[in-house]
């Protein structure tokens, strides 16, 4: 094989990546069950590490571009749909009506998985795969 048919097998294979991942320490709510057996019985979700925010497209671009708008000057670049980036807090879709993991929501124990302080500096673990 030639030298540029490797940089395009290459370069193939770096597009196609699908990486995942989820906090393991501290722990993220969705993937509770994987270090607490309290969390097993009711809380078992083989999709905690896809946890996104309903995707980088939804998060910031709700409705696509056609929510966006213009005036007669320029083009106006947010929308009166977005989120501006918004992600709740255990990484479901900001405008999720019921969230499965906040209050309210069917996998929600009322466990506070952890507790600190705030400006606290905190080590973290990160599981990709």
């Amino acid at each position: 094989m030639t030298v540029f048919g490797l940089l395009v097998l290459f370069c193939y294979c770096l597009i196609s990546i699908n990486g995942h991942g989820y906090l393991y320490e501290p722990v993220a709510r969705s993937s509770a069950w994987l270090v607490d057996s309290s969390f097993k019985q009711c809380c078992t979700w083989p999709q905690h590490m896809e946890m996104f925010c309903g995707g980088l497209g939804h998060q910031w671009r709700v409705n696509g571009l056609s929510g966006f708008f213009f005036n007669q000057q320029k083009y106006i670049l947010s929308s009166p749909f977005s989120l501006d980036g918004k992600c709740s807090i255990c990484g479901e879709p900001y405008d999720k009506q019921v969230k499965l993991f906040e209050k309210g929501g069917a996998m929600y124990k009322g466990t506070i998985v952890k507790t600190y302080t705030q400006g606290q500096e905190i080590d973290v673990k990160v599981m990709v795969s």
